[in-house]
């Protein structure tokens, strides 16, 4: 079959119909993406912990000789089995209803006598000078802070019977009863004098709102489970792929374009996988680090735990992983009633300096030994199009888009700076 120059009019029309095409695809495309972000987060941990785990795969088939199908099966149980863990340890570091009844009397007592305290209010109702400027503003935003952490008549039950001992949990201490006895009467006084205008004025939770708060919990749970099942797909599948999806995209690439095509995604998939597993080994280093001097000036373990994967996980995110983790350390420290610490200069009452020094020694240990060492300072991006990426992703994809923005970036920055570097090595451009 004879091939024959296409008219100019030939062209047009078939720029037209793939452009035409091309759009609407990328408009199903956004719109999609746009509509499905809860989904967004399973997917990308799936395909993230399948890219991690390709060189395992690797390693288990080419030089040990193992088949496919058993490595895959081997990967996806270790998978499973690390989910489980982190699960089980999340679940037995996170308070239990008994611990969160009383960490919400702690809260709204130490806030509402820190905010006496650092105004100077006195007996009288008069306050300093700061008080005097701004104390009303800062009394209405009280309020609503209040109306958040008060308890039901029916947390307050319960808290009565925690607070007697039960089974192997041994009864509350005597200042913390008397912290939920200043609780009421604050409580009180809000409801018989509410500030003016303030929706949220009314303290007290009804019965009827902590009822249906309870009953929310099977619905959000199944909302966990149906979002949360498509992460093991998503890595099963991608892991299962033995270049189908390769060979499909290269596929649509014209003949003289088809070597170096492939020289880059080879290099841009080899540049992207050692910087998400440098990623991913330098937020779990950060995380340990903040675990263990946490634990060291006086933390209870399970709040170390919890405070050290917070920094861990946002440490992704450059810049705000620091002050994340120093903010959820502070609370804390905000709260302590007493400190185990090794370490006998720290107490409850400086325990703040031993969160300062903790996320000092964590940022050297980032800056100078986990990044160097474990992603070799392949990926650096200018400071603006950090903060860009960070808020741009937060206002489109809520704390979700906050993570994966720099990630995003760098994997973007990784893949477009292999591909430009090919091509001219091949003089296309």
């Amino acid at each position: 079959m004879i091939r024959t120059e296409k008219s100019p009019a030939q062209k047009r029309r078939a720029y037209l119909l793939f452009g035409t095409f091309a759009a609407a695809f990328i408009t199903v495309l956004v719109y999609l993406f746009v509509s499905l972000r809860p989904l967004l987060l399973p997917a990308v941990i799936g395909g993230l912990a399948a890219f991690i785990s390709k060189p395992i795969l690797d390693f288990l088939t080419k030089k040990h000789g193992m088949h496919r199908e058993l490595g895959i099966f081997l990967i996806l149980g270790l998978f499973i089995g690390i989910i489980a863990v982190v699960i089980y340890v999340v679940q037995s570091a996170l308070p239990d209803e008994r611990d969160k009844l009383l960490l919400r009397t702690r809260i709204q007592y130490k806030i509402n006598e820190r905010f006496v305290s650092f105004m100077g209010i006195d007996s009288t109702g008069e306050g300093n000078i700061l008080y005097n400027f701004a104390g009303k503003d800062l009394a209405k935003a009280l309020v609503s802070v209040n109306a958040k952490l008060t308890l039901s008549p029916h947390e307050r039950d319960l808290f009565l019977s925690y607070a007697k001992g039960s089974g192997h949990n041994p009864p509350f201490d005597e200042k913390f009863m008397g912290y939920f006895q200043v609780n009421i009467a604050n409580d009180q006084k809000r409801l018989a004098a509410p500030v003016s205008g303030d929706p949220e004025a009314r303290s007290v939770p009804s019965e009827e709102e902590g009822q249906d708060a309870g009953e929310s919990k099977i619905q959000l749970l199944a909302h966990v489970i149906e979002t949360w099942i498509l992460m093991p797909f998503v890595f099963l599948f991608l892991l299962a792929d033995n270049g189908q999806i390769k060979r499909y995209l290269v596929g649509f690439v014209p003949n003289k374009y088809f070597e170096v095509t492939l020289i880059v995604m080879d290099k841009a998939n080899d540049a992207i996988g050692n910087y998400l597993r440098g990623i991913t080994l330098e937020c779990s280093l950060v995380g340990l680090t903040f675990v263990f001097f946490l634990w060291i000036i006086g933390f209870e373990i399970k709040w170390a735990i919890i405070v050290g994967a917070i920094a861990g996980i946002t440490t992704a995110i450059p810049i705000v992983g620091t002050i994340i983790g120093f903010i959820a350390g502070s609370g804390y420290a905000f709260l302590a009633e007493e400190s185990c610490s090794f370490i006998p200069f720290f107490t409850a009452n400086n325990l703040i300096i031993g969160v300062v020094l903790t996320v000092i020694i964590a940022h050297l240990l980032d800056n100078a030994v986990f990044q160097p060492i474990v992603l070799g300072g392949a990926v650096s991006l200018h400071p603006l199009v950090v903060i860009t990426a960070i808020f741009g992703a937060s206002l489109l994809f809520g704390p979700i888009g906050m993570l994966f923005a720099v990630p995003t970036i760098a994997i973007l920055k990784v893949f477009f700076s292999t591909l430009f570097k090919e091509l001219k090595a091949y003089s296309i451009i």
